[in-house]
């Protein structure tokens, strides 16, 4: 396993999560200036930030092309979740097109050839987790420097993903033994193993009122955070307060925003998290949990800093939307130019501007995620001229694009200033 490599120098194009989207690969490179090679006219380079593969049409033709530019030293690309299964042989329906013998069915994909399996997976072994460079990180799902450190740390003579993954989990699954969880989750398993996983079924009407089984529950959130590999590539995570559907089984965790305690100043571009244009759209589509991006604005930069961007902007759900007749009009690929902080869609015509402001019309926003920012807000129904402060900072509102030429802070500071309550 590469932990850590450096990031190119210079200006980039850092694509989302592709899925085997081929098609919506092309339109969108070409939209980017890219030629056929990977070389730009302006020596830009591409940076991918991994889930190259699974539901898709064409995994192979997508991973088969950014193989080559990674060759060819025009791109980069991290380790996604995705990848990941495929290293540590975890077959799902989402990867048939690479387990072609298993049961589950890939008539919608095309699947691989043993020979560019076998070079799939030399490719995705040689896959850093992280890059860097001075103003800039590129990961998966988190940046999370313990995580990090401590597969620096890791000495084993197998440097391999599979085994070092499978070394984090053997080592927490023998704490959960210990006191007894692992046990109390096989108790739970089988008695509500068939209520848990719903597959195909309307979660709704297979179980109505879902239970809280709090063994699932501990045992998923200490896998999952006892794992450096697991937390880089697929997130933070913590119990939920209730159980809800999400991808043909109830969950008892819910994915954490890490990015709201994110306090270093390199910008941080990620990818992994379902950012949704038309979130009711999606939901239609698919069960997804909880929202991490409730009440932010879908091309808003993250955190207190406002210097953390996920790039995912679910076009890995075109399969679904097709398979269910639905429009894929909201299901983008999507790629962020930087340093300009410019978005370019495959199927959009204009450049989008990213925002690293909060929205004025959000109260709780002015608490800058749960961090007090300078002032204590005050109730709606407590601040006098309430309207005539917010007319003020919609003006402001709109003028945030600008305001990213004039520094984050600066504008933070005006920000702050504006939402004190109007003297009469």
């Amino acid at each position: 396993m590469i932990t850590k490599e450096k990031l190119f120098d210079g200006r980039l194009d850092i694509v989302g999560d592709i899925h085997g989207e081929i098609g919506a690969l092309d339109v969108l490179l070409d939209k980017l200036g890219y030629a056929d090679d990977g070389s730009h006219s302006d020596g830009r380079r591409l940076v991918f930030v991994g889930d190259l593969i699974d539901r898709g049409p064409d995994s192979p033709a997508v991973v088969e092309k950014v193989m080559r530019l990674v060759k060819s030293g025009r791109a980069q690309c991290v380790l996604g979740n995705h990848e990941l299964n495929i290293l540590r042989d975890k077959s799902n329906s989402d990867n048939a097109w690479f387990f072609t013998e298993s049961d589950h069915d890939c008539s919608m994909m095309n699947p691989a050839s043993p020979e560019q399996g076998r070079e799939f997976l030399k490719f995705f072994k040689q896959l850093p987790v992280v890059l860097e460079r001075d103003d800039l990180r590129v990961v998966h799902a988190t940046w999370n420097a313990d995580s990090l450190a401590e597969l620096e740390r890791y000495d084993g003579d197998d440097r391999s993903t599979k085994r070092i993954y499978s070394h984090y989990r053997e080592i927490t699954d023998i704490g959960l033994k210990a006191l007894g969880h692992m046990a109390d989750h096989k108790r739970e398993e089988s008695e509500y193993g068939d209520k848990i996983h719903y597959g195909d079924n309307k979660p709704e009407e297979h179980w109505p009122d879902p239970e809280m089984l709090r063994a699932h529950a501990i045992v998923d959130e200490k896998q999952q955070m006892g794992n450096p590999v697991a937390v880089l590539t697929s997130g933070e995570e913590r119990e939920a307060q209730s159980p809800y559907p999400a991808g043909g089984k109830f969950r008892f965790v819910d994915r954490r925003p890490w990015w709201n305690d994110y306090r270093d100043d390199k910008a941080v571009v990620i990818g992994h998290y379902w950012r949704a244009i038309d979130r009711r759209g999606l939901e239609n589509l698919r069960e997804s949990g909880k929202d991490v991006f409730e009440g932010i604005g879908a091309y808003e930069w993250l955190g207190p800093k406002r210097n953390v961007f996920c790039i995912d902007y679910c076009v890995g759900a075109r399969a679904l939307a097709r398979k269910k007749g639905a429009s894929c009009e909201g299901l983008k690929l999507g790629a962020l130019r930087w340093p300009e902080r410019v978005l370019v869609f495959d199927n959009r015509k204009n450049v989008v501007a990213t925002r690293a402001t909060v929205d004025p019309m959000k109260e709780e926003n002015f608490m800058d995620n749960g961090h007090k920012t300078g002032h204590k807000a005050q109730s709606k129904t407590s601040q006098p001229n309430y309207q005539e402060r917010n007319k003020r900072l919609s003006a402001i509102h709109a003028e945030r694009v600008k305001a990213l030429n004039r520094g984050v802070m600066k504008f933070y500071k005006e920000m702050n200033e504006m939402s004190r309550p109007i003297k009469k």
